[in-house]
């Protein structure tokens, strides 16, 4: 199995939805308390992570972290975990971290930008907006060309190019900016 998730999910959801320019404390604590019993814990944790990796930690950028968190990384990690734990299986999880550079940055690595990357359709007109051919099409190529071949490798010959997901590890392929493999990412 090859899976994974971007970074920014949920900008892709609220991009420039004005009713979430501005998240309040009591949305950010609702939308925590949807998927943990301490909210107030949950969002301290992220808050102090997100700190000390130089990350915003506005409301804005808190929620769109927990909700792409607990509705697409969790998941898929759990996914990844237990398909690396079946005999004769394994897999190979990535995480896009290249960011759109529609409204601003505004949505970030969001969720679907890895489908043109994956398939080198960045700059088929109904998406050139979203992946930014515009803006940075040498960088938007370059991570298409990689995410491309890996998924070509992958099915080919079942390994993409980088270590199999190990869950005590978190094994991760990081595509945009500098590809990497990183464990355990955030």
């Amino acid at each position: 199995v090859l899976c994974g998730t971007n970074r920014h999910e949920m900008g892709f959801f609220w991009g420039r939805e004005e009713r979430f320019d501005q998240v309040s404390d009591e949305f950010l604590t609702a939308l925590a308390g949807r998927w943990h019993d301490d909210p107030a814990g949950v969002l301290d944790t992220y808050r102090r992570a997100r700190a000390a990796r130089g990350e915003a930690v506005d409301n804005r950028a808190v929620a769109v972290a927990v909700g792409n968190d607990w509705t697409f990384r969790a998941a898929s990690m759990a996914l990844a975990g237990w398909q690396s734990g079946r005999a004769g299986a394994g897999a190979h999880a990535y995480r896009l971290d290249w960011c759109s550079p529609l409204y601003d940055g505004l949505v970030g690595a969001a969720h679907v930008l890895d489908v043109p990357l994956v398939f080198g359709t960045y700059d088929h007109p109904s998406v050139a907006a979203f992946c930014g051919t515009d803006v940075a099409a040498e960088q938007v190529a370059a991570v298409s060309d990689e995410m491309g071949e890996a998924w070509v490798a992958f099915a080919r010959d079942g390994d993409p190019g980088w270590a199999a997901y190990d869950p005590q590890r978190r094994t991760t392929r990081l595509f945009g900016g500098s590809t990497a493999t990183a464990e355990d990412p955030e």
